[in-house]
């Protein structure tokens, strides 16, 4: 479940094939997104609000408009589920991640495949852009990570190091670090012009399925199997504080705004 940029909606992905559009301060549902026809597993805003896109199982992602709820695209071209989709951050593009072994960028307007990023040898986890949408980083079962240049679809950096499935990964906000996460147990901080481990985040006694910079970038949040969240110095890489009292896997953490 995420906010909208102004945090006045909120919106859901579920197992009941839906997405649904909230209001925030009342808690009334807005609008249920309905058209999937397996499980809808990433719902994300576009960032001026207009917008969201779904993934789901059923092979497909969906642009929706918020205000009339109704699908305006349905992306096809994966030849599995989907694991996640997001926008860009100018909304005019759509990323998704794929079981398929590849992530895909999208005109979000058009629905048409704009590059189809190949080069993983098994799924995809997660996709993201970069801030300025010049970059998209890709996580993979493979332990690999990816960077690509979004104008052509070229991969431009592989790193290397995680030595299980990578779960996630992310660029600061600056686009010069980018962060991972990995059931090694380990989140890692790297040089994104390099591709060089800057700092490798040691203490969760489990895998790890998310880590966040904060907005700044001073501090990364990671989410593990092993129960707990803890906060880490970025530039140290040591941890701050542990928050320790969930009694099951904590599967997803992020700061606020």
């Amino acid at each position: 479940a995420v906010f909208s940029t102004d945090n006045e909606l909120a919106v859901t992905a579920s197992y009941d094939l839906t997405a649904r559009i909230w209001r925030a301060a009342t808690g009334w549902c807005l609008r249920t997104l309905k058209g999937h026809k397996g499980t809808v597993y990433s719902a994300a805003f576009s960032k001026d609000g207009a917008s969201v896109l779904t993934s789901s199982d059923d092979d497909t992602a969906r642009v929706w408009n918020v205000r009339t709820g109704r699908c305006t695209q349905t992306l096809r071209g994966h030849r599995d589920e989907i694991s996640s989709a997001v926008f860009s951050h100018d909304g005019a593009y759509a990323l998704t991640a794929s079981r398929d072994h590849t992530a895909m960028i999208w005109d979000a307007t058009t629905g048409t495949c704009v590059h189809k990023l190949q080069g993983h040898s098994k799924r995809v986890c997660s996709a993201s852009f970069s801030t300025d949408g010049a970059s998209v980083i890709t996580a993979s079962r493979d332990r690999m990570v990816k960077v690509w240049d979004a104008r052509t679809g070229t991969c431009i950096l592989t790193l290397e190091g995680h030595t299980e499935m990578v779960t996630s990964a992310v660029f600061s906000a600056n686009g010069a670090w980018i962060l991972t996460a990995s059931d090694d147990k380990t989140a890692r901080i790297w040089d994104a012009k390099s591709g060089i481990c800057s700092k490798t985040l040691r203490g969760h006694v489990d895998r790890i399925y998310s880590a966040v910079f904060s907005a700044e970038g001073a501090s990364v949040l990671t989410a593990s199997e092993d129960r707990t969240a803890r906060i880490w110095c970025s530039s140290s890489g040591e941890c701050i504080c542990t928050l320790d009292a969930h009694r099951d896997a904590v599967v997803s953490a992020s700061f606020s705004r």
